[in-house]
């Protein structure tokens, strides 16, 4: 395991993560509303992204010879840092409608109770 032949895999697997599931910035981001929704806290791409992070470290007490656990971690990590940088207000308008969204596609809409009509009624 070569630092050099790590540094390039993690440039390889954003652009396989990208290719198969969106923009990493987007995932992060949707993940962060899904995760603040579920655990009723506020969470954003940034924490996402250092939990995520955190995970790959600690599989590496399973095998500290996994290069994949350091080229997760390396890319999570770079993407904490990107997201470490203060959202403009436009973003916060844009997220507070994907947050809306969210909620509702999540939340429970009980069943409309029919009334009771006999047949009697009917007629």
């Amino acid at each position: 395991m070569n630092h050099a032949d790590i540094l390039r895999s993690c440039a390889t697997k954003v652009n396989e993560l990208d290719s198969s599931f969106g923009p990493r910035e987007l995932v992060f981001d949707r993940a962060a509303r899904i995760a603040t929704i579920l655990l009723n806290i506020e969470l954003t791409a940034y924490d996402i992204s250092i939990i995520t992070a955190s995970l790959n470290l600690a599989q590496l007490q399973a095998n500290r010879a996994d290069p994949e656990s350091y080229v997760s971690a390396i890319v999570n990590v770079a993407f904490a840092g990107q997201f470490a940088e203060p959202k403009t207000k436009a973003d916060d308008i844009i997220d507070k409608g994907i947050a809306e969204s969210i909620a509702k596609s999540y939340s429970y809409i009980p069943p409309i109770p029919m009334p009771n009509v006999s047949s009697e009624s009917a007629i």
